[in-house]
């Protein structure tokens, strides 16, 4: 069959409503926020459903308003439309990520109802530009959370009356094949965040169960992006005095790594580890940027650690920066080389730019 008669049988009336060859496929990349991550995923965040699960409190609300962010400041007409089933998004919070809420950036949806919140996904995707709306979003959609989310028959129950077993799964599955095709052509994303649940393990004898996540095995399918954020262990914290020989020694917790596992991704990186840097009580995103900073120019040599825990930065490097005099190659101690590069964004600014030109 020749190309012309496909593309005939593309335009026939039989055939032309149920495809999608007649648009340009719509691609960007958006920042994580995060240099480390965009490295590991060629650039970032691209369109598809990106699905993100983790222990309560591990900070996956976190990361998503963060990168919710960044979307809205580097996508062209980017629009963020949050639905907030589990109602634990307080305008404080909203807030204090540097989320821009103007009304043609942003929506919070306050729902729970499963068919609901789905059929507001897909109702956006297909008329977007149509109608009395002219304008034409990139959306970036987030579900937060599939556990919150509740079918609308099982909503009037009582609470000693059964639910459909795997509802939601069913669901989930239809999402899947109504809406994958259509956001990836049109430039749109989708966060989905679950709970991590730990299976349970009848034999006494037996190895862990593992780990699942709510909202079925369709949703795992249908992503192009699965990570799992791992619970937060003492090794994970960022301690005030990091050398301290005990716990009450190092002090106070100033932040975390978020260290998230990559059970599948476009790049064939599948189950490699990503540590992320968080600083506490930072407004417009918490990444911790000179931290990630000092981890990265660690693993390419731009700073090497020498005894006695000086830092020192590579001869070469301070050639290509083009200090003055009073620029300062080497520091005892993590906290001090870090106080250094907050102190000094002309440098912190270089090595961020130094490192984006990689990607």
């Amino acid at each position: 069959m020749s190309l012309k008669r496909i593309n005939s049988l593309l335009q026939d009336k039989r055939f032309k409503g149920d495809h999608y060859n007649d648009l340009e496929r719509v691609d960007w990349r958006c920042s994580t926020g995060s240099l480390q991550l965009d490295l590991f995923l060629d650039g970032g965040v691209r369109p598809g459903i990106f699905r993100l699960s983790g222990e309560p409190e591990s900070g996956k609300t976190s990361f998503a308003l963060n990168l919710a962010k960044v979307f809205q400041e580097t996508i062209p007409n980017g629009f963020v439309f949050y639905i907030n089933a589990e109602g634990r998004l307080t305008p404080e919070l909203v807030a204090r990520s540097g989320i821009d809420q103007s009304e043609d950036k942003w929506c919070c949806f306050d729902s729970n109802i499963l068919e609901t919140s789905m059929g507001m996904i897909k109702e956006l995707i297909t008329e977007n530009g149509k109608g009395e709306d002219k304008e034409k979003y990139r959306y970036l959609f987030v579900i937060d959370s599939t556990d919150a989310l509740i079918k609308k028959a099982d909503l009037g129950k009582k609470f000693d009356e059964g639910q459909k077993v795997a509802g939601s799964a069913v669901v989930f599955s239809h999402v899947g094949k109504a809406t994958t095709l259509p956001l990836t052509k049109n430039g749109h994303a989708l966060i989905v965040l679950s709970q991590t649940r730990y299976k349970m393990n009848m034999g006494s004898m037996a190895p862990s169960g593992g780990t699942t996540q709510s909202g079925g095995k369709a949703l795992n399918f249908y992503s192009s992006l699965i990570a799992e954020i791992k619970p937060l262990w003492t090794n994970l914290y960022i301690w005030e005095n990091p050398s301290g020989a005990s716990i009450d020694a190092k002090g106070k917790r100033i932040g975390h790594y978020c260290s998230l596992r990559f059970t599948k991704t476009r790049n064939e990186k599948t189950g490699q580890i990503v540590d992320v840097p968080i600083k506490y009580g930072e407004r417009g995103g918490s990444i911790w940027t000179e931290y990630e900073l000092i981890n990265l120019c660690l693993q390419f040599e731009f700073i090497k650690k020498k005894a006695a825990g000086w830092f020192e930065f590579d001869k070469e490097l301070v050639k290509e920066i083009g200090c003055t005099d009073s620029f300062k190659p080497k520091h005892q101690g993590i906290n001090n080389l870090i106080t250094y590069l907050e102190d000094h964004p002309g440098v912190t600014e270089f090595l961020v730019d130094k490192f984006k030109k990689l990607l």
